[in-house]
């Protein structure tokens, strides 16, 4: 997988609620945004963390050989977690991703039977709610360039003056 080539990545989790289903991104001036559920940028480094796993990504072993195993890897519709990475329209990598086993994780790939165990552990990554992959920074300001800070409220107004440190 070359990393840099991904512009879109999309979270497909049936068993989420209603509303955090399906989660997509996109990398736009070399920076990720949510598109859905929510629209606004993520957190620095979530969605590179993301692809990044995926690229380095293994096959260690064939963890099941039958499509009866699927539950038992989670890698079945109901609970797998369907992630796609594209370059444009071109699909780079799409696998259902499962539980993790022995400090890896278990992936099926569309119309394969066979479940392998990969060398990552990203169950968790792709799991996380929508809020904790989304930049919850109010501002960009730097702590030092900050000489007073004003809040109002109701009709009350509260002032704080930096001095030095203080």
């Amino acid at each position: 997988l070359d990393k840099a080539r991904v512009d879109h990545v999309t979270l497909r989790r049936p068993s989420a609620p209603a509303n955090q289903q399906t989660l997509e991104f996109e990398k736009q001036n070399g920076a990720w945004r949510m598109t859905s559920p929510g629209v606004g940028p993520t957190e620095a480094r979530a969605l590179e963390d993301l692809v990044d796993r995926f690229a380095e990504m293994n096959v260690v072993s064939v963890a099941g050989r039958s499509a009866s195993s699927y539950e038992t890897f989670e890698v079945d519709d109901a609970h797998a977690t369907r992630v796609t990475l594209k370059a444009g329209s071109a699909v780079l990598v799409d696998v259902f991703v499962g539980t993790n086993i022995d400090s890896g994780t278990a992936v099926r790939a569309p119309g394969k039977v066979e479940i392998f165990r990969v060398d990552q552990a990203i169950n968790g990554m792709v799991t996380r709610a929508p809020r904790d992959w989304r930049d919850r920074n109010v501002t960009r300001v730097a702590r030092d360039v900050v000489r007073s800070v004003e809040w109002v409220n109701r009709g009350v107004t509260y002032k704080f003056t930096r001095s030095g440190d203080t």
